[in-house]
């Protein structure tokens, strides 16, 4: 079951897509923007999910 936030994210990214669709540039332009969204999300992404600890601190050995 969706959450109230995912519904809305869903939202979101369809009429995002459509306003894409429908907008009066060329299609090589609309592909620019399209990428260039997909990556600002995908470096949103990335700064959401933690980084790997680089070492333990558990009990020596």
């Amino acid at each position: 079951m969706l959450t109230a936030f995912g519904i809305f994210g869903t939202g979101m990214i369809l009429g995002a897509g459509l306003a894409l669709l429908f907008a009066p540039k060329a299609g090589h332009e609309i592909r620019h923007d399209i990428a260039e969204k997909v990556g600002e999300i995908g470096e949103h992404l990335r700064a959401q999910v933690p980084q790997p600890a680089t070492s333990t601190n558990g009990p020596n050995a």
